[in-house]
């Protein structure tokens, strides 16, 4: 990996949003930027060449959009300049460029103005970013061409805070204004023509780093590469330790490569690149040391299973939350392990309700919800059998289901009551309510005297039997019923069709508005 230092200077200007633009977003926003200590001359057919380093700072979050840079010397596009291009840092604050920093616009020039423009970059700032401006070189330049680039003052001709040809600076999507004035990068480089290729190629493993552990015993170690100064890369070997192996070549002049690392035992490695080119121009990267600890283990000693709780009704919507943690051996999190909800039966474990795959962070989280009454013994295992909760017992509470007790109604009305154990009195709001439970059958219904009507304290009315769709006129939704009045709303058509069939739509029973306040919203079914 290349990595660029040297002095550092700070020109900071603090650039704050013109008094025309007063749009929502970023109000102010600050541009810095750090001195190249770059070399004195650029070569023919060469990448990398950093001519900009700076960082673009907003006290609240924004989006960069477009950036103009002016050449303040004498090296053109169709002579010596090939195209520039916009990296963001990596993070290590450091330029490492090709296939480290990330790549995020190439210029286009805009011969009319003599300026480069990068557009439609749609970078997010929040709060800082730093950023990196390199050339790519022409094979056939003039010697003493200049290299100096600058971020002209900000110049929007129409004043729409957006960028159009013949503006200058820097645009956000909130279109805050910057810079105020011109920043300029002081170091000058100049175009040296050579017809000899004298420059190494650059490669870079893409899926390893300093310190990283491997788990398993074979790895396939992938990377990029190109070359510098007109030539092609010859020759790509991966060492490790002292032993160096051809690498397969994936892409074009091993643009793109692996080594497939096999039979790894466990241990420290030093891993490092050779790579020459057919001028013979040859180079060796740093040194990555990797570590290989052996193919993780479930640990169910350090997992964790927790659940939010243990008791909730049995109304199809009230859930209980199980979240699990699975763990390895050395206490680290691990990934893609499948883990497993099952049920407990007398003979085992039984019905595997379900299955997930852990996050990046381990872990898994079911809900589970039920409409039947009871106390059930759960488990969850990872495959291989290993087993992080047996038989957790969890209880779903009964609630009233109206399809046991007693019914009464007054000789001269129509008004059916439910009776409950407490002789508290349910009124079933509408016939279409009563038929959910019981169609037109009224053989269960007694008749009694006002005087002991009158002695049951009236309670809520009944809902409609569990799994009932209903609507109301004014709400174009359909709600699928739960125990003790819970609806849950049916999202879609599809999921009516999935759920309740083709059919679904002559099951839905109408509700009066005014009964609408007996139920409460549970979750959605999607």
């Amino acid at each position: 990996m290349r990595k660029f230092g040297g002095a550092i200077i700070y020109l900071m200007l603090i650039l704050l949003m013109l008094p025309n633009v007063g749009l929502a977003g970023a109000t102010a926003a600050t541009v810095t930027v750090r001195q190249v200590d770059a070399a004195d001359y650029f070569y023919p057919l060469t990448f990398d060449n950093l001519v900009l380093d700076f960082v673009l700072g907003v006290d609240s979050a924004d989006t960069l959009k477009t950036i103009i840079l002016k050449n303040e010397g004498t090296a053109l596009p169709v002579n010596e300049i090939e195209r520039l291009v916009m990296y963001r840092d990596s993070g290590d604050a450091l330029f490492q460029g090709f296939a480290v920093d990330e790549e995020i616009a190439v210029a286009t020039y805009d011969y009319s103005n003599l300026v480069w423009v990068f557009q439609n970059i749609n970078n997010v700032v929040s709060p800082s970013a730093r950023y990196f401006v390199t050339a790519e070189t022409r094979k056939n330049g003039s010697n003493n061409k200049s290299f100096q680039f600058s971020i002209p003052a900000y110049s929007d001709t129409d004043g729409d805070g957006a960028y159009d040809i013949g503006d200058y600076g820097i645009y956000f999507a909130s279109k805050v204004a910057v810079p105020t004035e011109k920043v300029v990068n002081d170091k000058v480089v100049t175009f040296k023509a050579t017809t000899v290729d004298s420059t190494a190629p650059v490669v870079v493993m893409t899926n390893l780093v300093d310190g990283q552990v491997i788990k398993d015993s074979n790895f396939i170690l992938t990377g990029k590469g190109k070359d510098q100064g007109g030539g092609v890369i010859a020759e790509l070997s991966v060492c490790v330790n002292t032993a160096c192996v051809a690498a397969t070549n994936t892409g074009t002049n091993f643009a793109t490569w692996e080594y497939k690392w096999n039979n790894i035992v466990n241990g420290k490695y030093s891993v490092y690149l050779k790579v020459k080119d057919f001028s013979n121009n040859q180079i060796e990267t740093a040194v990555i040391n990797v570590t290989k600890s052996g193919e993780q283990t479930v640990s169910a000693a350090n997992s964790k299973v927790e659940f939010d709780k243990l008791t909730v009704q049995a109304n199809g919507d009230d859930a209980i939350r199980v979240t699990v943690t699975v763990k390895d051996t050395e206490d680290k999190v691990f990934k893609d392990k499948t883990v497993y909800f099952a049920e407990y039966t007398k003979t085992g474990i039984g019905v595997v309700d379900a299955e997930k795959k852990s996050d990046e962070n381990g872990q898994v989280v079911f809900v589970i919800r039920s409409g039947e009454s009871g106390m059930f013994k759960v488990s969850i295992l990872v495959d291989g059998g290993i087993m992080l909760q047996d038989k957790q017992e969890i209880v779903f509470t009964p609630i009233e289901t109206y399809t046991s007790g007693t019914w009464v109604k007054l000789a001269d009305q129509k008004a059916v009551y439910f009776l409950d154990a407490k002789n508290v009195r349910h009124a079933y709001p509408t016939q279409a309510v009563w038929e959910s439970y019981f169609g037109t059958n009224f053989s269960s219904v007694k008749t009694i005297d006002a005087d002991t009507m009158a002695s049951y304290t009236l309670g809520k009315n009944v809902p409609f039997k569990y799994g009932t769709l209903m609507k109301i006129p004014s709400v174009p939704r359909v709600y699928e019923v739960r125990g003790d009045g819970v609806m849950r709303w049916v999202k879609s058509e599809a999921t009516a069709k999935t759920l309740y069939g083709a059919d679904w739509a002559s099951k839905v029973k109408d509700l009066p508005e005014s009964f609408f306040t007996d139920y409460k919203a549970g979750s959605d079914l999607e």
